[in-house]
């Protein structure tokens, strides 16, 4: 061996001597990691090691790993690969590489490529079961391919079950069989690529029947754009071109400024990548990370056409598609690392998706909430594949992170490592309260929908149902009342005067306004001088009846005993007539609703201190008129209002804390609080009871930044935020009692985000109460606060959830600040004892002079009116009797005559139509 590796350098050419690899770099030239569900190796370049796990893999035993030394220490190896059906019993890997000419212990160069590939193979292996004996590891089948010129860019993959491997390198494509004779057949780029040709391979990937191979296409110097990205489908039986496909960039994009001038040497910026689907050859993942691209192309016609179905941008960056891999169920992960910033990497995970249309977004991204990244695995990782089961990521230093998929009801939890000497591995764990996960998989447990809960007792592959009066908001943990969410507040809405300010005008409303309902008809006066004016027309018809109709003598006594009771009451034409006695009666009625109404007004102030009115139908009839308005803080205080804003200013707060539907506990809970740039911690009191969390503490300030900090990754359904102040009274001073409680919280489909801000913001509200005697005002005083949150960054959704990053723990700043403007609201009476006693008296004169005004209106036109019309009745009466009496003596003289009777008869008929018309 040692031998052939000698001549083969002895005439390498001095070309050779460029091909010096940094064997610290495990991103350079190819995978340096590769692996099935029963076997996963790393090659450590550094150390000319391979290591090798067997599953089971979260094993810690040491008869589960080896580690063998390279065979050749002059050997730089390129990539490893396995056969991902490779059973249990087929114990080997394979390998590839090119001779590292710092290694040589001799100057001499040739012009050979010297490419070698070959397997390590565990002899005499049967069952799985017995211990792993790594001696018996032998190297076999080694191949030097070394009749052509140095190739920069090499890459191989093997066929699903192992038997074969496809190389392929800019100036030669070759098929590796180490089980039979013949191991390995050549054939020439020149007889493989079209129309001469130059293609570099960077990635490809084996199926039973083709290989997948990405790389670039060589424009020659003359073209701006030096090569173009295309994929070919390449025979395995005969290493023939099937089918091809190539990137074209859209005019004007980002990715059509792309010259790709630097390929004549390898570097990690132009490195692809390109995974077969093994449950669906036909279904081809191909990664460009420098055009930030992930394409999906379907192989159909046995390979005879390629054509892209869909793809996934993901903008403009680099690094996206580093890595791709089908996980089972086609489930699919996606690497995206970028190799010009230190900006950590991510895996992008995608549910099996429709119609073979790579979503825009994924499922969820890794590291994330439930599985954050281990601190001993650096967080830029280089490479990443599949086994197809687990996911195995490669991070810059070696280390080896490797994601088992879990069962219903659990998740791969890689908070709780299993370490051992080759590396990392995900524990199961059950689904946090709230959430759950019905399938086998290495996706974490997705929170319950809205209307569903899962208490976390037992694995949950599925939620329970909520009922429809509970509150069950995403990722519930228990169906708790809605109660919780009312809010509570001291604040109430200053009343607007009404439209009647002057007393006078309230008076005459009250006095002349009926309503509809029984209360309103009993409290209306005019109802009530209706019913006197009633009684009144009773005694007139009374008096007629015993002028006219009764004939004893006692009747005209009566009427005159009554007419000189009544004239003693006159008002209105002091003593004169009897009728306006009766009438005085409703005047009477009517000015004791006034008097009345007059005092039970003045009472009626201030508003706060009376009950609603009962003598008005109208329940807001007050003896108060209102003002309200903003005022300015940095205008000066007037001296009268100093104290009660002395007392605000001083009154002592204590915050509250409740987080709804939570499974966090008060262990996990810690508050800080920040004054200016110093950070405190405080003591608090915390109770954890029926999916409530509940704290509280004392503010030292009154405007103050206080944090809660919950270390624990449990879902938290909404925020109740409590202040209570105590009530205080000094003399012509109150200070309210304060006592609020605000509910914030997702009425979709939301749970509290992992870092979230509420600003409380607290308002001074200064009443002013004007006295109804003095001058001297009352002032009481009353914090309003109010809730400000943006709903879009406090709460995300289950999809916003799941693409969160690895925070361990929940943040939420409740920043306390006061307002730049207070409200200033004044009472202040609308009338007061003078000015209701003046109304009161001018409405007495004002009623009394109305009805002598019509008394004498009745006196000087309607009372002539009647006498003129009597008398006109009378004269036409008088004619008619005189008409009768000539008819009466016409007929007797003359009784005899028919015709006269005649004339007679059409006389009389004619005088009386005369007399009828008269009459009517």
């Amino acid at each position: 061996m040692y031998l052939l590796l000698f001549i083969i350098i002895v005439t390498t050419d001095r070309s050779f001597s460029e091909f010096s690899p940094l064997a610290s770099d495990y991103d350079a030239y190819g995978l340096k990691i590769t692996g099935n569900n029963d076997m996963l190796v790393e090659v450590l370049t550094d150390s000319q090691i391979f290591l090798i796990r067997y599953a089971p893999f979260n094993s810690s035993s040491d008869t589960r790993q080896c580690a063998i030394m390279y065979d050749d220490p002059i050997q730089y190896v390129y990539s490893v690969d396995i056969g991902e059906k490779q059973n249990s019993n087929q114990k080997y890997f394979f390998y590839a590489g090119k001779i590292d000419s710092k290694n040589i212990l001799t100057t001499v160069t040739s012009e050979h490529s010297n490419i070698f590939i070959g397997i390590l193979n565990l002899k005499n292996f049967e069952d799985p079961s017995e211990l792993i004996n790594c001696s018996a590891y032998e190297y076999q089948s080694l191949q030097v391919i070394s009749s052509y010129e140095y190739q920069e860019f090499f890459v191989f993959s093997v066929e699903p079950y192992g038997q074969y491997a496809i190389g392929l390198a800019k100036d030669f494509i070759f098929s590796y069989h180490p089980f039979s004779k013949n191991m390995i057949t050549i054939r020439n780029s020149s007889l493989v690529w079209p129309n001469d040709t130059i293609f570099v391979p960077t990635a490809s990937d084996t199926s039973t029947s083709y290989t997948i191979v990405s790389g670039f296409v060589m424009n020659g110097p003359l073209f701006r754009v030096r090569a173009t990205p295309a994929v070919y489908v390449i025979s395995n039986s005969n290493l023939t071109i099937l089918s091809t496909w190539s990137f074209t960039a859209v005019i004007n994009s980002w990715q059509s400024l792309l010259t790709y001038s630097n390929l004549k040497k390898w570097s990690n910026k132009y490195v692809m990548s390109v995974n077969i689907n093994s449950d669906d050859p036909s279904q081809v993942l191909v990664g460009m990370p420098f055009l930030n691209i992930v394409f999906l192309l379907i192989v159909s016609s046995n390979g005879n056409s390629l054509t892209l179905h869909s793809f996934v941008d993901n903008g403009n960056s680099v690094g996206f598609g580093k890595s791709v891999a089908w996980l089972s169920n086609s489930e699919v992960a996606i690497l995206h690392s970028n190799y010009i910033t230190d900006v950590s990497s991510k895996i992008y995970l995608y549910k099996p998706f429709d119609n073979k249309i790579l979503p825009s977004l994924p499922t969820v991204i890794f590291p994330n909430i439930y599985q954050p990244l281990p601190i001993t695995i650096n967080t830029r990782f280089i490479r990443m594949i599949s086994t197809p089961k687990s996911i195995v990521i490669l991070a810059i230093n070696s280390e080896i992170l490797l994601i088992s998929p879990a069962p219903p009801g659990y998740y791969a939890s890689t908070g709780l490592i299993t370490t051992d000497s080759i590396l990392f591995t995900s524990t199961p764990i059950k689904c946090p309260a709230g959430t759950y996960k019905k399938d086998t998989s290495v996706f974490p447990c997705t929170p319950c929908s809205n209307g569903f809960y899962n208490p976390g007792d037992i694995p949950a592959n599925s939620c329970l149902t909520c009922a429809s009066d509970r509150f069950c908001p995403l990722g519930a943990v228990i169906d708790i009342p809605r109660s919780v969410l009312i809010p509570q507040s001291s604040a109430y809405v200053y009343p607007r005067s009404s439209e009647v300010t002057a007393f006078d005008e309230v008076l005459l409303q009250k006095m002349f306004s009926t309503g509809t309902s029984d209360h309103c008809l009993v409290n209306s006066p005019l109802f009530w001088v209706l019913l006197v004016v009633g009684f009144v027309v009773v005694i007139v018809l009374f008096m007629m009846i015993l002028k006219q109709y009764v004939k004893h003598p006692r009747s005209e006594q009566i009427r005159n005993h009554v007419k000189v009771i009544f004239r003693q009451t006159d008002l209105i034409s002091e003593g004169e007539m009897w009728i306006g006695g009766l009438v005085s009666f409703a005047i009477a009625v009517l000015l004791i609703f006034a008097y009345t109404f007059s005092a039970a007004f003045y009472r009626e102030y201030p508003s706060d201190n009376s009950a609603p009115p009962t003598f008005s139908c109208d329940e807001v009839v007050r003896n108060v008129k209102y003002e309200s308005g903003l005022q300015s803080l940095t205008i000066p205080i007037a001296p009268e209002e100093q104290p009660i804003f002395d007392l605000l200013n001083k009154q002592h707060f204590t915050l509250h804390l409740d987080l709804l539907n939570t499974a966090a506990s008060c262990e996990n809970l810690a508050v800080q609080q920040t004054l200016g740039s110093a950070t405190t911690n405080l003591m608090f009191e915390c109770t954890n009871s029926s999916g409530i969390l509940s704290a509280m503490i004392k503010l030292t300030h009154q405007k103050e930044i206080i944090t809660w900090i919950l270390n624990d990754i449990a879902l938290i359904g909404g925020v109740r935020i409590r202040l209570y102040g105590r009530e205080e009274k000094h003399e012509l001073y109150n200070l309210r009692e304060l006592n609020f409680s605000g509910t914030l919280h997702d009425c979709s489909n939301g749970t509290l985000a992992q870092t979230a801000t509420v600003t409380l913001e607290l308002t001074k509200a200064v009443n002013e109460t004007e006295p109804l005697r003095g001058r001297i005002s009352k002032f009481s005083g009353i914090w309003y606060p109010s809730l400000i949150a943006n709903d879009n960054q406090m709460f995300v959704t289950a999809e916003e959830y799941a693409l969160s990053t690895n925070l361990t723990s929940t943040k939420l700043t409740v920043v306390i600040k006061e307002a730049s403007y207070y409200i200033k609201n004044r009472q202040s009476p609308i009338a007061k004892v003078r000015e209701i006693i003046f109304d009161n008296l001018l409405f007495t004169m004002v009623c009394l002079e109305l009805f002598r005004f019509s008394t004498l209106l009745f006196k000087l036109t309607l009372i002539p009116l009647l006498r003129i019309i009597i008398k006109h009745i009378q004269r036409k009466k008088n004619i008619l009797l005189a008409n009768i009496q000539r008819i009466n003596y016409v007929k007797t003289t003359d009784t005899h005559d028919a015709t006269t009777d005649t004339d007679d008869y059409s006389e009389i008929t004619a005088i009386n139509h005369d007399v009828i018309e008269v009459d009517l």
